[in-house]
């Protein structure tokens, strides 16, 4: 199977936006969807797709709607 030009770009696209939420929480000490709203522009629904997607990276634990990194 092969990857396609639009898939490269929307897996570039969430390396990204984890690279953006994870930098969230070594500022702010977790994340959440009011401080990930304030950081990206987007709706409410693409920002808890990405808060979903962030709950099952290994160094990531969320304890109530809180992320955190696990160190």
């Amino acid at each position: 199977y092969s990857v396609t030009g639009v898939q490269t770009c929307a897996l570039r696209s969430l390396a990204k936006a984890k690279d953006l939420m994870k930098n969230i929480i070594k500022k702010d000490g977790y994340i959440d969807i009011h401080n990930l709203k304030e950081n990206l522009n987007v709706s409410r629904k693409y920002l808890i797709s990405l808060l979903d997607y962030l709950d099952t990276l290994p160094d990531i634990k969320k304890i109530d709607n809180q992320r955190f990194l696990v160190k």
